[in-house]
């Protein structure tokens, strides 16, 4: 006969839930602290790789800007530009006033800039040629006063009258605005160059009516060369939702309409560096130095007017910050809010560089539109650099 069989007793059963039920806390805690601090790794590491490759394109854009564009006569020119890809909004009708700058910087307070870049890519050594006859408003062909050598079919021009003025608001001033256009065409005799727009891409800087602007008597203006159109580079970089954008002449499909660069960028912001010494300290020809950062452009060289070419031939150098944030937010608790919530506004330019120049810090806002997460509850991180415009200290 089998002996009796006993089971578990009711305070045998209840101990063993009770270490299950500890267990399980144990358990989730543990998941709680590990996903925590998967958000926190992946979201460092996301903003830290954004945010490099966003200041890395940018800096690169930096240095080699104003090649080709640092003739003292081009250098701040007010100017018409055309493109029939409708870079910066242009077109081959009117056009749109633009200034001939290394760098220009649309400054938007604590929220993103947009900053644009220009450089031509002539390695020929061409100079420039000068305008040889009375020229009209509406000519497509340029008479110059040689031959002009090394000009070649789609090269991409400059033309600058000796003396600029004026805003170049549509119609231009005569003989007051620098233009960018294309070579269609050059001849020997008698040396001229041709900028019709044949309806292709290959002239695609050039006005269909012509030049706005007549340039009176020779020596009046010159023509630079800026090397192959195709290679121009033009490149305006900005923020719309989170993500940095590119806007480039020299990019297929990017000219009429910014193309996505890098995700994870809230904020880029720029400041100028200028160079400000007065009388005979101020010697280019050695060397620009930083003596000043700005968020706007300033009378540099105390002429009284505030943008004048020779502001532009004073800027050393640009100063460039991206802020950058993780992907994932932290997740919020049972009270709706975020248990490492940012408190403050990232701050950007706040370090004084070089040491001695006056500080503009600025507090950058960092909210995505239409993000249904606060940004409070993300993680930043700020990249800065300074890039002096070293093509400027090669004026002729």
């Amino acid at each position: 006969m089998n002996s009796r069989q006993r089971g578990f007793s009711l305070i045998e059963l209840m101990i063993s839930v009770v270490i299950g039920l500890l267990a399980m806390v144990f358990v989730m805690r543990s998941t709680v602290t590990f996903e925590t601090n998967r958000r926190s790794s992946v979201g460092g590491s996301d903003s830290m790789q954004n945010g490099v490759v966003a200041l890395f394109s940018m800096e690169n854009d930096a240095a080699q800007s104003g090649w080709g564009l640092n003739d003292t006569i081009l250098l701040g020119c007010r100017a018409r530009f055309y493109d029939s890809q409708n870079y910066a909004n242009a077109n081959t009708g009117g056009g749109v006033a633009v200034t001939l700058a290394p760098v220009s910087v649309v400054f938007n307070g604590a929220n993103p800039d947009s900053i644009s870049f220009a450089s031509g890519t002539s390695d020929s050594g061409t100079g420039s040629v000068g305008i040889g006859i009375n020229t009209a408003a509406g000519v497509t062909a340029l008479t110059v006063d040689q031959v002009p050598w090394g000009y070649k079919v789609r090269d991409a021009i400059a033309i600058a009258p000796v003396t600029p003025g004026g805003t170049c608001a549509a119609p231009a001033t005569a003989g007051s605005c620098c233009t960018i256009a294309q070579v269609s065409s050059t001849v020997v005799a008698p040396p001229t160059i041709n900028i019709a727009n044949d309806g292709t891409t290959a002239t695609r800087f050039n006005a269909t009516g012509g030049l706005l602007a007549a340039f009176a008597g020779p020596s009046q203006a010159k023509v630079f060369n800026l090397g192959d159109g195709n290679a121009l580079s033009l490149h305006t970089w900005d923020v719309s939702n989170g993500v940095l954008r590119l806007r480039a002449t020299d990019l297929t499909g990017a000219s009429n309409a910014p193309t996505s660069a890098v995700a994870g960028i809230v904020s880029i912001k720029a400041l100028y560096g200028f160079d400000t010494r007065a009388g005979a300290l101020f010697t280019p020809n050695l060397g620009l130095v930083i003596s000043q950062w700005s968020a706007a452009m300033i009378d540099a060289d105390a002429d009284g007017v505030v943008g004048g070419p020779t502001d532009f031939q004073r800027m050393a150098a640009v100063r460039l910050a991206v802020v950058a944030r993780g992907r994932e937010p932290d997740k919020p608790n049972s009270s709706g809010v975020c248990p490492n919530t940012t408190t403050a506004l990232p701050t950007v330019f706040s370090s004084q560089q070089p040491s001695g120049i006056a500080t503009v810090p600025i507090q950058v806002n960092v909210a995505v539109t239409g993000d249904s997460v606060d940004w409070s509850c993300y993680r930043y991180r700020v990249f800065e650099t300074i890039v002096p415009l070293r093509n400027l200290g090669w004026k002729p």
